[in-house]
């Protein structure tokens, strides 16, 4: 199991032209579906990735529509933020100058003994948690 952030989310919805390291996003989610590698999200990625859509220009109500349901049929491995998690993850926040959303992922990540998949390159610059890895990291 993997866990992935909405970086990387957003990836697999972003069709553009010259989305960087969307081959490896696709590959990352068809895995997933092939049941080869599942991915697991904390719950909170639904929020973060509506959040996105409704407040960036460039994606329009059928986008939110569609990319949502994109993301609820994708029968991904959904946790649930506990109290811990919450306190880990904003201890760690504090100590490596990151949000607590985007520590959660990787607080969610070592609880399950399983790599982070991120497009956030800052953020793995900051923490250099070896169970985080960037999506140039990733082989297809």
């Amino acid at each position: 199991m993997i866990i992935v952030d909405a970086s990387i989310a957003m990836k697999w919805l972003n069709q553009s032209e010259g989305e960087d390291d969307r081959n490896v996003a696709l590959s990352l989610y068809e895995k997933h579906i092939s049941q080869e590698e599942r991915i697991g999200i904390p719950h909170f990625l639904f929020l973060e990735v509506a959040n996105v859509l409704a407040t960036k220009p460039q994606y329009s109500e059928e986008d939110i529509t569609d990319g949502l349901h994109f993301l609820f049929r994708s029968d991904f491995l959904a946790y649930h933020v506990v109290k811990e998690d919450i306190f880990n993850a904003a201890t760690l926040s504090k100590k490596y100058h990151t949000s607590v959303y985007d520590m959660l992922y990787a607080v969610i990540a070592k609880r399950n003994n399983c790599l982070l998949i991120t497009a956030d390159t800052k953020f793995a610059e900051k923490v250099q948690f070896p169970f985080v890895k960037t999506i140039k990291e990733v082989e297809i």
